[in-house]
């Protein structure tokens, strides 16, 4: 299990986030994996798009959730698959 924040400051719109992370792996054999993890980002606008016109000063960072499922196979040191889902 991992677990973690991310802090962003975005200096032009005045605004701060934190965002959230979490991962989970689970080892069904020796060689394979079964993973899940979430994360939520946020990313200011374009510059340009905000700088535009004053009022986009308002525009608030969007938000994005990532969810993903996976697994892995490992057949050797140097070979390893993985098949991941994502939304």
């Amino acid at each position: 299990v991992t677990a973690g924040l991310r802090f962003d400051d975005y200096d032009y719109l005045q605004d701060r986030r934190v965002s959230p992370r979490l991962g989970l792996t689970y080892r069904v054999t020796p060689g394979v994996s079964v993973n899940a993890s979430y994360g939520r980002y946020f990313q200011q606008p374009a510059f340009l798009f905000l700088s535009a016109f004053p009022e986009n000063r308002a525009v608030v960072p969007w938000r994005a959730d990532h969810y993903v499922a996976g697994v892995a196979w490992t057949a050797s040191p140097n070979l390893r698959a993985t098949l991941e889902l994502y939304e």
